[in-house]
């Protein structure tokens, strides 16, 4: 966002809340005409609160919030703080605007905004994607480099395609393509020489030791796949760690990855329940499958990740019980779990209304800021959440499993959150590739943002 609309002549500038001191005084310096917030759900009322006092510090300044909570509940419009939202790919639209400004009646009619003047609301339809991404800038980097903890980071992200093809339930990628149906393809990849031209700039201008690529399913294009890789193997030649799906890996695929340098892979198991996983998840993935893609990783030397939700419906026991069995089964170098959110608007949410699961009038303001945290009714789902909370410890001693069987029957306790945090520090240390201070610093970060904070807090 921020390249593309300094590349139409604007200025930007990041504030990161956390990191800065006396924030109010440096927002009345630098005096911005626009103010944007990105959002992604269970974040939202804190950023409704950081709206209301911006607002005051800078009165004449538009509020505008983007990212997937404002794409998905565009109605936060209504907050009397917000001025402006913005729903999907914000680069055309935000440039826009920026040019537009301070025109009105301009302003009112941007494809992809919900604009406010007034009191009176304007919604203006999505405009169709941008299919050739290699248009694009590069992301401005600078921004948030200005600050050490991201800039001295040793492992770097970056996506080579936008857009997901699967309909997991509980996943915003089919409300996603949705929006957009009629206007393009939602799937797009960049072109493989575009991507390692990126990562070498970093390199040369940041440093850079190891590469992590974040898009939803790296290996979704076998041709691209291969034609990348032997370029990054010959230009980067860094370890790099990506997202894959079990079903697209085969054995031609794992040797691919493996020659070009990567060290990691992560990928979504869900449930360890078959049915459960294909049938609510909507994974469309075989036990046969993960099984297999897990032993062509570990015969080749490639750590992974694996993925799970717990507290699913329809799940017994039993059912949690087969997703620890089945990491175990596998070996899962960094098994990790949280506690299903369902989020409005998703399929699953919505089954789960139509099946009395969640309340009729369950909303975007009833979900946990946190989905390793759950307010527990029932003795079952007190035990889920013990085991949630076990679950690294579970699959990677499995020898310890018939006991967390039983200990799981104990009330939630300090013991069981003081494992899990130990378990997670020790995922995140090695999946992001950086050293036990750091990874203390985030974890505690992590706990007195995440699971410390009440929406009463908020």
């Amino acid at each position: 966002m921020s390249s593309y609309l300094k590349k139409g002549g604007h200025e930007i500038r990041v504030f990161i809340d956390s990191a800065e001191k006396e924030l109010a005084d440096k927002l009345k310096a630098y005096n911005p005409e626009i103010v944007c917030f990105s959002v992604i759900s269970g974040t939202h009322l804190w950023t409704y609160q950081k709206a209301a006092e911006v607002k005051k510090i800078l009165p004449h300044s538009l509020i505008l919030l983007g990212g997937p909570h404002a794409t998905f509940f565009p109605e936060s419009i209504a907050n009397k703080n917000i001025d402006i939202i913005c729903v999907g790919e914000g680069e055309e639209a935000m440039l826009e605007l920026a040019n537009a400004f301070p025109d009105r009646e301009k302003i009112k009619q941007i494809a992809n905004l919900y604009v406010k003047i007034d009191g009176q609301i304007y919604k203006n339809n999505v405009r169709s994607f941008i299919d050739n991404l290699d248009l694009f800038p590069f992301p401005d980097r600078g921004i948030y480099y200005q600050y050490p903890v991201l800039r001295d980071a040793k492992r770097k992200t970056f996506l080579t395609t936008r857009g997901c093809p699967y309909n997991c339930s509980f996943c915003f990628n089919h409300q996603f393509r949705k929006i957009y149906q009629g206007k393009g393809q939602p799937v797009r990849i960049r072109s493989a020489d575009n991507v390692i031209a990126e990562i070498l700039a970093v390199k040369e201008k940041y440093g850079l030791e190891s590469v992590f690529i974040q898009d939803d399913t790296f290996i979704l294009n076998k041709l691209w796949l291969n034609d990348f890789l032997k370029k990054y193997k010959e230009q980067v030649n860094l370890p790099f760690t990506c997202l894959v799906r079990a079903d697209l890996t085969d054995e031609d695929v794992v040797i691919w990855l493996k020659k070009a340098g990567c060290v990691g892979v992560q990928f979504g198991i869900e449930s360890g329940d078959e049915e459960i996983r294909n049938k609510i998840l909507r994974k469309n993935l075989t036990d046969e499958q993960i099984i297999k893609a897990a032993g062509w990783y570990k015969q080749h030397g490639i750590k992974f990740k694996t993925y799970n939700i717990l507290g699913l419906p329809y799940e017994s026991l039993e059912s949690a019980f087969k997703t620890v069995e089945l990491n175990a089964r596998i070996k899962a170098d960094l098994p990790w779990a949280s506690i299903l959110i369902p989020y409005p608007k998703t399929d699953i949410a919505e089954m789960m209304r139509a099946q009395g699961m969640i309340p009729e009038n369950y909303n975007i303001n009833d979900v946990e800021s946190s989905f390793f945290d759950k307010k527990v009714k029932t003795k079952k789902e007190e035990m889920i959440l013990n085991l949630q909370r076990l679950f690294f410890w579970s699959v990677k001693f499995p020898l310890i499993f018939p006991l967390v069987k039983k200990i799981i029957k104990f009330p939630p306790n300090f013991i069981f959150d003081g494992l899990f945090y130990l378990g997670e520090l020790y995922v995140y240390k090695i999946s992001e590739n950086v050293g036990w201070m750091t990874s203390i610093k985030m974890g505690y970060n992590f706990v007195k943002l995440n699971l410390l904070k009440s929406k009463k807090d908020l």
